[in-house]
């Protein structure tokens, strides 16, 4: 293939077929080649495809170059992309796996002998055959407890699933897991769970098959306005009721396994001496069928967001792998999915589309008046979050960062509208907030395995961090050397990194899980067509925006 440079600024490609380039961007030159058109813009840079998104600038020193379809480095960049972040996604999916397994087989064994299902299996016996499944916090409390065992998913299973047609929110309890007791991070996930069956309206199945507060953790789980006790508060605010079991609208007890009770045998046994056994404490007697009481339930309300039949995306969806970069800090182009106002902020992406037949409005960076335009059309917004935070320098202070800063802040914390957050690389200081982090109440947060999330990035943090380091090594008279220095360095690095991943930021429930780019549409149709059924009450009102 060969690249050759026009007398007006543009570029044609020679000796190439129909097959192996198609036209991808509009530019400011178009010209035919072999009957494909190149388009180019004026610059001499030009777009062209090997085959679906395989998209790259071919930038003027590239003119009169040949390659072969193996050796073009463009290609090469896109494969190594592509091995990498599809090696992400295999890590992810063996963590699951594990995560999948509980407290592992002899926990599991013993639910077996006690005629218990367990959890996961009961999920799958109640939602319908072949329904689709959206799991929240499956990494919670990975890596955490080490002292005491670990808490694989922290103890209870959660997520949004279908029940006779029906989404609902269903939260079970992993027996498998210290007796399904609740740990505080186990706390934090039902809070979690709750939240976003409130906002959606959503009707909430328990399965209840719980020790209680784990002991050792007390003191984090039980006083305070965030811990156990909020679960409670928040089912009243439901239902109305007292404890889990029966302020429920409707409970039922498995015959022989299941049984409710303000306090267990051995605590009666301790607090007044009574000998008594758990099923004659509070055992069942009834066993009703839950999914016929929910094809009873009367139909949800309608937000009316629009839809039209869903449709497969326009390009090859598995060619994403290739378009992120494996390095983090290699600069990429989302205009491939879409653009907004391209004359208008060069640096602005945005758009109006259709993910599986739904109206969203996506960001990728940051346009306030966009954000404003979605709210008054009640058009759901989609965030993909891929940002360093906000440009620094005297440039932008005097060019009003801060202001536009908070003009963004202010229009995404008052958005009236379902957003919803998928963390696709960088998610740094300012800008997670600005791009609808977890503090600004998306619906569903979910990340890439190529996410990372904190303050500022990691080669940053490290130097900022060794420079408040050495000066407190030399307030004490030591003397550094560079050795010394670079160890430190890397100590820092690796420290600090270790924080910046998508498991640490799971695990802590900063996001509500860690998926395959592939499932991102599912995630966001799942999630609208639950934000669908609650209908937007309040009036957007961004207040004074300063201009």
């Amino acid at each position: 293939m060969v690249l050759l440079k026009t007398s007006d600024g543009g570029a044609k490609w020679e000796n190439i077929s129909d097959n192996n380039a198609i036209s991808l961007f509009a530019g400011e030159a178009s010209f035919a080649a072999s009957g494909t058109n190149i388009r180019c813009d004026s610059k001499g840079n030009a777009w062209i495809a090997t085959g679906g998104i395989k998209s790259r600038i071919f930038h003027s020193n590239d003119y009169g170059t040949s390659w072969t379809a193996h050796d073009c480095p463009i290609v090469q960049e896109f494969n190594k992309n592509e091995d990498a972040n599809k090696q992400l996604s295999y890590e992810v999916k063996n963590r699951l796996k594990k995560i999948y397994a509980g407290g592992g087989e002899k926990a599991a064994a013993k639910q077996k002998e006690k005629g218990k299902m367990l959890a996961r299996e009961r999920i799958s016996y109640l939602i319908d055959k072949d329904s689709r499944w959206l799991e929240i916090g499956a990494f919670a409390a990975e890596d955490m407890y080490q002292d005491v065992g670990g808490c694989p998913s922290a103890g209870v299973i959660c997520g949004i699933g279908y029940v006779s047609g029906r989404q609902c929110m269903i939260i079970a309890n992993d027996a498998t897991v210290k007796a399904g007791a609740w740990f505080p991070i186990t706390a934090k996930k039902n809070l979690r769970a709750q939240e976003i069956a409130m906002e959606n309206r959503l009707p909430v199945i328990y399965l209840v098959d719980s020790a209680g507060v784990f002991l050792p953790y007390q003191d984090e789980i039980f006083p305070d306005k965030e811990h156990f006790g909020r679960i409670f508060r928040n089912n009243a605010i439901m239902t109305g009721g007292a404890y889990l079991p029966i302020m429920s609208d409707e409970a039922m007890i498995v015959e022989g396994t299941g049984s409710v009770f303000l306090a267990g045998s051995y605590l009666v046994k301790s607090a007044i001496g009574e000998d008594i056994d758990n099923e004659t404490l509070g055992g069942a007697s009834t066993h009703y069928s839950i999914k016929k009481i929910m094809s009873m339930i009367g139909a949800p309300l309608n937000a009316g967001f629009d839809r039209i039949k869903p449709a497969s995306p326009k390009l090859d969806e598995q060619e994403i792998y290739g378009i992120l970069p494996n390095n983090r800090e290699s600069p990429y182009d989302m205009r491939i999915l879409f653009s907004y106002k391209q004359l208008y902020g060069q640096s602005i992406i945005c758009g109006l589309g259709r993910i599986d037949g739904w109206a969203v409005g996506i960001v990728a960076n940051q346009p306030s008046r966009f954000i404003m335009n979605c709210n008054q059309k009640k058009i759901p917004l989609v965030f993909l979050q891929d940002v360093t935070g906000f440009m620094v320098g005297s440039r932008s202070e005097q060019g009003g960062i801060i202001k536009d800063g908070a003009k963004m802040v202010n229009v995404v914390a008052n958005s009236v509208v379902p957003k919803f957050t998928i963390v696709i690389g960088n998610s740094y200081g300012a800008g997670n907030y600005a791009m609808c982090g977890k503090a600004y109440d998306p619906r569903l947060i979910y990340a890439w395995p190529s996410a990372k999330i904190a303050v500022m990035g990691g080669s940053q943090a490290a130097k900022v961090l060794l420079q408040i380091q050495e000066a407190s090594l030399k307030a004490k008279g030591e003397v550094i050397s560079k050795e010394k220095e670079d160890e430190l360095l890397k100590d820092i690095t690796n420290r600090y990194d270790s924080q910046t991943t998508p498991y640490y930021a799971a695990s802590r429930l900063w996001v509500d899980g860690i998926i395959d780019p592939l499932e991102t549409r599912k995630v966001i149709s799942m999630g609208i067509e639950a934000a669908n059924q609650s209908p937007i009450e309040s009036a957007f009102n961004p207040g004074v925006l300063q201009t």
